[in-house]
């Protein structure tokens, strides 16, 4: 499994809890992960949310179009 790692992704979501995340919003200036990702590639990831983040390797895909799994928490504000 190759990790791909590319600059200035980054999109919202609304999704809450511990699961699969379903991408929303692309912010301005950057470019979304369906314009750099296919399914089934693995990247890095860090999830913000004023103090707390999580910062890990997903999936982008496996779920449906513009969702990413949370497979493996490297890091995170609660010490996971």
């Amino acid at each position: 499994m190759a990790i791909i790692i590319k600059d200035r992704v980054k999109q919202f979501s609304t999704t809450l809890g511990s699961g699969q995340l379903t991408l929303s919003t692309v912010p301005n200036g950057y470019v979304g992960f369906s314009e750099v990702f296919a399914s089934g590639d693995t990247t890095y990831y860090c999830i913000e949310n004023r103090n707390e983040f999580e910062i890990g390797l997903g999936t982008y895909g496996v779920g449906g179009a513009n969702t990413l799994s949370r497979d493996t928490v490297l890091n995170s504000s609660t010490g996971a």
